[in-house]
């Protein structure tokens, strides 16, 4: 893999986790359940970290041009209208399974990107780091699911 294919996948996720952070701070605004504003704002605190990690792996890299990809959006921009309208209405069942849907696209990215040979191995290994972070945040908003919201809605 050459530079170019890093450079192409950092970015990707870099502007994926941009979105999703956005995405959910406008969707934690929209609500008035107190519970579920710190879960949505939570999930946009963790997407953010994880977009802070990715910059700085392509701020320590040499410039150089990423092709823009179609997949750049995530899951909750090419979802905002039905997402949106949970949100309106309170259907907390839906806006539950929106926000693990967001999380599996976004651990399907990476399962594909840890796929591909011939990323650095601090790269790889980092990337890993956070998908093992996605999968931990997929679980939890899964068990929300099955059990009501807790006090402690963070991650």
């Amino acid at each position: 893999m050459n530079k170019e294919s890093s450079i192409s996948i950092l970015t990707n996720l870099l502007k994926r986790h941009e979105d999703a952070a956005q995405k959910y701070r406008e969707a934690a605004a929209a609500v008035n359940n107190p519970g579920l504003t710190d879960f949505l704002s939570s999930l946009a605190k963790y997407r953010e970290s994880l977009y802070l990690k990715n910059r700085q792996w392509l701020e320590d890299m040499p410039p150089s041009p990423a092709p823009v990809s179609l997949r750049v959006r995530s899951y909750l921009h090419n979802n905002w209208t039905s997402f949106q309208d949970a949100l309106a209405h309170g259907k907390q069942g839906n806006i539950l399974e929106t926000c693990k849907k967001s999380e599996e696209d976004i651990s399907n990215y990476y399962k594909e990107a840890l796929a591909l040979r011939g990323i650095p191995i601090g790269l790889h290994n980092d990337l890993q780091e956070q998908h093992q972070r996605v999968l931990d945040v997929l679980r939890k908003v899964e068990r929300m699911e099955k059990v009501p919201m807790q006090r402690n809605n963070s991650f």
